[in-house]
C-alpha cells in the first residue's frame, strides 16, 4: 500500500499563519476615516515631503482654529430659559464651511488647504456636518444646565459638551430676554490633537408672535448671540512630524517643549442669529453665522419640550 504523505510540522505553522495573516487584514479596520482630522498627515501631501515650512505652520494655525469653531458651536438656544420644572430634548444637524477648495483653486494658490493637508486622502469636503442631540433642564432662578454630544462629519471623532445658562430678563412685557451662558465641548476621538473649548457669551431676543387664544403657547423668538471662543490645543506628535509642520501647544502644556513650542490659546469672537418656533410640546430651531478667524456656521434642532 503506499504510504500518506504527511506534511512537514514546518509548514504547517507557515500555512497557517499565511491564513491568520489573510484573515487579519480582511478584517482590519481602514487606518482612518474619510473626514478623520490627520495632523501627521500634513508634514507631506501626494507623498511629496511638505517643504514650505511658513505655509504648512500658518496652515496648523488655521486648522486649529476652524476645528475649535466647530467643536464649540452647537445649535445655540434663545435666551429665555425652560423653566424650573422645564426640560427640552433635541435632535440637532450642524454644518461648517471649513476652508478647502477644489482643484482649479489648488493650480492658483499653488498649494493644498489646510483640511486637505489633514485628510490621509488628501482630499476634504467643502463642508462639516456635525449632527447630533442636545438636553437642556431647567432650575430655579432662571438658570438651567445644558449637555450636547456630536459626531463631526464622515469621522471617527465628536464633540462632547456642556454647560449652564442664565436669564437676566425673560418674560417681561416691553422688555427683551438677556440671557448669559458658560460651557466647554471637549474633542474625542483623535489620537494626535487633544482639544478642547472653553465658550461664554451673551444672548438677546424675545417672542415676536405671542401667545393667542386657541394658539396654545404657540410662539415665533428672535435673537442673536455674542460669544467668546478659547480654543486650547496640545497635538501628540513625534518630534520630527511637529517640527515639520510647525505644531504649537495653544493654552496647554506641551508634551514635548524641545520640539512643540507652547502659546497662548486662541480666542475667537463667535456671532450668530437664531430662529426659532415654538409649539405646545415641540420646538424647531434655525441658527447661522460666523467665527472670526475660522468658519461660517449653520444649525438646525428639532426636538420636544416638557
Amino acid at each position: 500500500m503506499r504510504a500518506r504523505t504527511v506534511p512537514s510540522p514546518a509548514v504547517r505553522p507557515r500555512g497557517a499563519m499565511r491564513a491568520a495573516c489573510g484573515l487579519a487584514l480582511a478584517l482590519a479596520p481602514a487606518a482612518f476615516a474619510a473626514d478623520d482630522v490627520v495632523l501627521s498627515a500634513m508634514a507631506s501631501q501626494g507623498n511629496i515631503a511638505s517643504v514650505d515650512r511658513v505655509q504648512v505652520s500658518a496652515d496648523y494655525a488655521q486648522l486649529i482654529r476652524e476645528v475649535g469653531a466647530l467643536v464649540g458651536t452647537p445649535a445655540i438656544a434663545p435666551p429665555a430659559t425652560t423653566g424650573t420644572r422645564g426640560f427640552e430634548v433635541t435632535v440637532e444637524g450642524g454644518v461648517g464651511m471649513i476652508d478647502t477648495y477644489g482643484a482649479r483653486e489648488r493650480e492658483v494658490f499653488g498649494r493644498p488647504s489646510p483640511w486637505a493637508r489633514a485628510q490621509a486622502s488628501g482630499e476634504a469636503p467643502a463642508i462639516a456636518w456635525s449632527p447630533g442631540i442636545g438636553i437642556r433642564k431647567g432650575l430655579p432662578f432662571s438658570t438651567e444646565v445644558w449637555l450636547a454630544g456630536r459626531w463631526l462629519g464622515a469621522s471617527r471623532q465628536g464633540a462632547i459638551g456642556g454647560g449652564i445658562r442664565a436669564a437676566l430678563l425673560e418674560g417681561r412685557r416691553g422688555w427683551p430676554d438677556l440671557g448669559v451662558h458658560l460651557g466647554y465641548h471637549g474633542y474625542v476621538g483623535n489620537r494626535e490633537l487633544r482639544l478642547g473649548v472653553l465658550e461664554a457669551g451673551v444672548s438677546l431676543g424675545g417672542t415676536v408672535v405671542p401667545t393667542r387664544d386657541g394658539a396654545g403657547r404657540t410662539r415665533l423668538q428672535p435673537y442673536v448671540d455674542v460669544s467668546l471662543l478659547s480654543i486650547t490645543a496640545a497635538p501628540l506628535l513625534d518630534a520630527a512630524t511637529a517640527t515639520t509642520i510647525g505644531a504649537v501647544a495653544y493654552g496647554r502644556r506641551s508634551s514635548d517643549p524641545d520640539a512643540i513650542p507652547t502659546a497662548r490659546a486662541q480666542t475667537l469672537p463667535r456671532f450668530t442669529a437664531g430662529l426659532q418656533f415654538d409649539g405646545p410640546r415641540f420646538l424647531v430651531r434655525f441658527t447661522g453665522g460666523f467665527t472670526l478667524n475660522a468658519i461660517p456656521h449653520a444649525g438646525v434642532a428639532i426636538g420636544f419640550r416638557g
